[in-house]
């Protein structure tokens, strides 16, 4: 991804066996200033060069957590 141009952040379906109360946050960890953005599924436009991850985490209500990360490099 470039400086300045808009990368899609995908949507997730979150489902669990036991309970129908899921919650999905998505982030992006800037690994320059160790700055966490919580975004939502759409656009995004990253202002600066540097490596990334976007995290996409899952929360039920017995408080059991998925994660899954992504690395991305801005150029």
């Amino acid at each position: 991804v470039k400086v300045g141009k808009k990368l899609v952040i995908p949507n997730a379906v979150v489902t669990d066996n036991f309970d129908d109360e899921c919650e999905l946050v998505i982030m992006i960890l800037d690994n320059i200033t160790y700055s966490r953005t919580v975004v939502s599924a759409g656009e995004y436009t990253f202002t600066q060069k540097g490596s990334y991850k976007i995290i996409y985490c899952s929360i039920d209500s017995a408080y059991n957590i998925s994660r899954v990360e992504y690395d991305l490099f801005v150029v």
